[in-house]
Parts: C-alpha cells; structure tokens; sequence
C-alpha cells in the first residue's frame, strides 16, 4: 500500500487525470531521517582515518571505512525529492523553471560560495589548481580529467564538493525533460541511466582513472535515476505496490553484495567501484522500506535524533570535512594522543564523539542563523 497522506501531512490525497497521485507538498519524516543516517555514515569515512589506526590491513577495517556509501544515499534521495517536485509543480512555462532554481539557489549557493570565499581568502596557496573547479561547480570534473583530488587550499579540504558538483549539473537537465517529458517517458531515461552509468565507470576503470570512475558526472546518475524512478513510481498505485513488493528481498541482497564489496574488493584493486554497482537498488529499496506506513525501518528513521541530523544534513556535509584537518591538528595529534601516552586507538575513540559534536554544533548555529532565515525567502517562490 502507498503511504497514508493522512499520516505524513493530515491532508488527503489527490489524484492527477493520468492516474498519478499528486503529492505536493507532502512532508515524508521517515526520509529526513535517512538523510540524516547518510551524513553521518560519509562523517564516518572520512574521521574514521585519523591517526591512520584504521587502514585497510583487514577487511572490517575496510567496512568501517565504507561510509562513502552515504554519498548514493543521498543522490538516490535526491532523484527522487527533486524528481517528485518536478512531476507535482504546474507545467507553467517560465516559472516552472524559475521557481525551481530560485529555491535551490536559496538552499544551496549561500553556505555553498560562503565556504569556498573563507578557504580562498584565509587558506588559497600559490601553485594550486584553479579554484574556477569549484566556483563553476564542476570540481568533480576537474577530479576526473586529472585522475586525483583538486588541489587548491592548505589547510582545509574542498574534495568533498564533488558532489555538490555533480547535484547542480543534475538540475541543469532533469527539469528540463521532466518539463519535457511524459512519466512513462521518463521511466525510460531512468532505466537507461541505470545501464549507461555503470558502464561509463567500467570505462573510467579500464582506463587507470579509479577516481573519474567514482566522481564523473554521468558515472552517478544511476542512482539519480533509480530516485527519478521511484518518484514516478510512487505516484502510480499499481507500480508502487510492485516495488513495496520487491523492496524487501532486493534489499537484503544487494546490502550482503555492497558489505562484501566493501570488504574485500579494495583489496583486488577494484576501489569502490563493485559498491557502487549495487547502490541504486540498495538505497532505493531501503527508501521504499522507509516509506511503508507503518514499520520498524519507518520509525527508527522518524526518531528526533535523526530527524534533527537529516535538518542540518546540508551544513553539516559542507563543514565537517572543510574543517577536518584542523580537528587532526589541534585535536587529535596536539591535544589527545599526548593525553593517552600515545595510545592511538584510545585517541581516536575518544576523537570520533568530538569531532561529530563539534561539527553538529557548528551546523546547528549555522542553520538557526544563516541558513534558516536566507530559506524563509522560499515562501515568495511559490510553484501554484
């Protein structure tokens, strides 16, 4: 069964001509919850290396150090919030399109430039990579034609923008053939993203380039694509129960593949490009699950814990890695391995709970007096 409109916004549900539920403006807190569990897992990845205790010497090493996965968490998310909105908002010409970049550019470009002008400003070194990466949004592409991370400040790390990049090339296409398009006709693309990203990686790979298989644009729309998939879907009651149907057992598969992907297939050489195979039928299984009225999978996503994280999800990906190499500095290496007589192990347990407070703190004030208020000018961009 679909989700109870009651139950997610206390408004009923209606029904568009061509059979697809109209869902606008319906607020899903299970799926705040599942942003939040992807920022925490990509926070994981990248505090998890500190002091280098935990390398890749053992294959549950590996596993803690897998919370990249929370990148395609985010991108299935995203497909599919972004492609729901698309398929809800009146095909009105010119403000179709305003409406939709107006409000991204609310969430996004504010904290988005703010960061890049305080690392260009306080941290930019002479003989670096040219910052217009990142001003234009296409780090991600610079990433791949140089086959490594861009190189463009001392001090603090801008990689983690990739994927930003790749989420604002997305929003130059999709509202564009989602204007364009039937549903039936978008399910199409979808599905030929599914097939042509994965094989756009391999290629990357044959070619020597690990790096431009996991960052270049085209090599992440299969998991834009499954989220564009599930939202037409959830729209359409007779393709919904299918995928209610199937959630469960592909779920279950493709988390035992990506756990042993995880494992062992960086040691074969093969990075985490096998992961990432499986990561459009992983998470979007797991996002139906999350979707189903009732159940446990639901409701542990709905807690306030997570809820409050999915909230300030956005800065909290932006500043956690921006000032990582300080906490390493100060906190890690100048204050607790002298604390603990060199234990680095000890260091680094007492490191992650820090550094995970520090960077909820950092994005909770940002949210309440930056990011929140430059929001409240959505209301005057309106779709109806």
């Amino acid at each position: 069964m679909q989700p109870d409109p009651k139950a997610l916004t206390g408004a009923a549900s209606e029904v568009a001509g061509d059979g697809l539920c109209n869902l606008q403006g319906r607020h899903f807190t299970a799926l705040d919850g599942f942003r939040g569990v992807a920022v925490l897992l990509v926070m994981l990845s990248h505090f998890i290396k500190t002091g280098e205790v935990i390398g890749d010497q053992q294959p549950w090493h590996l596993l803690l150090r897998g919370g990249f996965v929370g990148v395609d968490m985010f991108f299935v998310l995203s497909g599919f919030l972004i492609t729901g909105i698309l398929l809800d908002s009146p095909k009105c010409g010119a403000r179709y399109f305003k409406t939709f970049y107006l409000r991204r550019f609310l969430r996004i470009f504010p904290l988005y430039y703010g960061v890049l002008l305080l690392a260009f400003v306080s941290f930019r070194h002479a003989g670096g990579d040219s910052p217009w990466w990142f001003v234009l949004f296409a780090s991600n592409l610079g990433d791949a034609y140089y086959g490594r991370w861009l190189d463009v400040t001392d001090g603090v790390s801008l990689a983690h923008f990739w994927s930003l990049a790749v989420e604002e090339q997305f929003y130059l296409i999709w509202p564009l053939l989602a204007y364009l398009l039937q549903p039936r006709t978008l399910v199409k693309v979808s599905l030929a993203l599914l097939v042509i990203a994965p094989l756009s990686g391999v290629m990357f790979f044959l070619a020597n380039n690990g790096l431009g298989s996991y960052v270049f644009t085209l090599n992440r729309f299969h998991t834009l694509g499954m989220g564009a998939l599930l939202a037409v879907a959830l729209r359409h009651p007779t393709y919904w129960k299918a995928c209610q149907a199937w959630a469960l057992p592909i779920s279950v598969v493709t988390g035992l593949l990506t756990t042993v992907g995880l494992m062992y297939a960086p040691r074969s050489g093969f990075c985490s490009a096998a992961p990432a195979l499986w990561a459009p039928y992983l998470w979007g299984s797991v996002l139906v699950l999350s979707l189903r009225p009732a159940g446990l999978l639901p409701r542990c996503l709905s807690s306030r814990f997570l809820v409050f994280i999915g909230k300030i999800s956005f800065g909290l990906y932006v500043y956690h890695s921006f000032f990582e190499s300080w906490a390493r500095q100060h906190i890690y290496e100048a204050w607790l391995v002298p604390a603990l007589a060199g234990e680095r192990g000890a260091a680094l347990a007492l490191f992650l709970p820090i550094a995970y407070g520090l960077s909820i703190a950092l994005a909770d004030l940002s949210w309440r007096w930056f990011e929140k208020p430059i929001l409240g000018l959505n209301r005057k961009f309106q779709y109806r």
